[in-house]
């Protein structure tokens, strides 16, 4: 399973995040080049290759007819209008169906309590462009900040309010004073 939004973005995000230049697009030419390599890498795989909705109108003008013409072909698939978690969420669904594994650098953290096996890295692979040359790596996803267990040290000043532990329970010495049933235990 492909994350070809992901792959046809690498190296061309925003510099600003929501303000987008000229060259502040993603390229199928680039999808296209990463596919090549990937199929020479791993000549029986079979590839789904998953864009975003929104992908064919946002690569360049000059890219969109070829675009069109992937998805009318299904080179290209795209999750149906009103799909929770978008193309990501085809992309998991899809590996989880076929147990395939999926090409991406993204982190998936919405979807990582729904499929626990994008934190293996047996099932994912990292993409770099270097040079002209793509590079595929097995690598997990990292969950966000927000989704990690954090276990929080209490703040001295409020350890006033928590109660103090029990004494111990009396020895067998026979000298401790001994309370019968129901009497009132006042403030030692």
């Amino acid at each position: 399973m492909v994350d070809g939004s992901n792959l046809a973005w690498i190296g061309r995000s925003p510099r600003q995040p929501g303000v987008y230049g000229s060259d502040d697009r993603p390229s199928y030419a680039q999808l296209l080049s990463a596919l090549d390599a990937l199929t020479s890498r791993y000549p029986d795989a079979v590839l789904h290759v998953v864009v975003d909705a929104t992908f064919k109108h946002k690569v360049a003008e000059e890219e969109r007819a070829a675009v069109d013409s992937a998805l009318s072909k299904g080179d290209l698939i795209q999750p149906p209008a009103g799909t929770e978690g978008k193309g990501d969420a085809l992309v998991t669904a899809i590996a989880e169906d076929t147990g395939g594994t999926v090409v991406t650098n993204d982190n998936y953290a919405e979807l990582q309590n729904r499929y626990p096996w994008l934190r293996n890295k047996e099932r994912v692979l990292g993409v770099t462009l270097s040079q002209g040359r793509w590079v595929f790596t097995p690598r997990t996803c990292v969950p966000s900040p927000r989704h990690r267990i954090v276990r929080a040290e209490v703040p001295q000043q409020s350890r006033a309010l928590i109660p103090r532990a029990p004494a111990p329970f009396p020895s067998s010495d026979t000298t401790a004073p001994t309370r019968s049933r129901g009497e009132c235990h006042g403030s030692e």
